[in-house]
């Protein structure tokens, strides 16, 4: 079946108010692959149509599903038209979602999904590929910087006398306002040098 039909049967099994689960065993494909289809239903009628008489593949229609936004679709499927990027899969995901976090990214490999869907954050996945994108970035930088922060705790109650914690990256003009230190010999007083004569007797 083309995946254009495919995607037509399915939405009017949808309408028909059949379950995902259902559609599932009629067509014995997973959840999954229902799913990805019925999201490529929501594409604009110029890209479905486009798909329909093959003039572009599965994979670049597939593509323009990672955002629910159909002008943003509409308006990159009229601007790639005709160029070399028209058929540049992994472009047209990067343009639609310049603005979203993956879990890919070292902020959503640092806070994590399950930890930004428990804070109430939503994700969208790639119903094509692998890539989950979070969809409230603020959200996700507010987590990363408390679990920073709670790191940057857990140092102090060591001991350490200072501790800071950033999440811009640590370049050179950052880095030159540190100074190196050296060891020292120092003078330890009569009484630590028995208690450090004691405690190496204890070995």
């Amino acid at each position: 079946m083309h995946p254009a039909e495919e995607v037509q049967a399915y939405h009017q099994m949808m309408k028909a108010k059949a379950s995902i689960d259902d559609i599932a065993k009629a067509f014995a494909v997973t959840t999954r692959h229902v799913r990805g289809r019925l999201r490529l239903a929501k594409l604009p009628t110029s890209l479905l149509e486009a798909l329909r008489r093959d003039e572009i593949t599965l994979n670049v229609a597939a593509a323009y599903t990672v955002s629910e936004d159909t002008a943003a679709q509409e308006t990159l499927f009229q601007r790639l038209s005709g160029t070399w990027q028209a058929d540049h899969v992994e472009h047209i995901k990067r343009t639609l979602m310049m603005d979203q976090d993956r879990n890919c990214d070292r902020l959503g490999r640092f806070v994590g999904c399950d930890e930004y869907e428990a804070a109430g954050g939503v994700i969208r996945e790639d119903l094509f590929g692998e890539d989950i994108y979070f969809t409230d970035s603020a959200l996700l930088q507010a987590l990363a910087e408390s679990k920073l922060d709670a790191i940057r705790q857990d140092l102090l109650s060591e001991g350490w006398l200072w501790a800071e914690a950033t999440l811009a990256p640590m370049d050179w003009q950052a880095m030159e306002c540190f100074a190196r230190t050296y060891p020292q010999q120092v003078e330890i007083s009569t009484e630590e040098e028995e208690r450090y004569n004691a405690l190496a007797d204890l070995t």
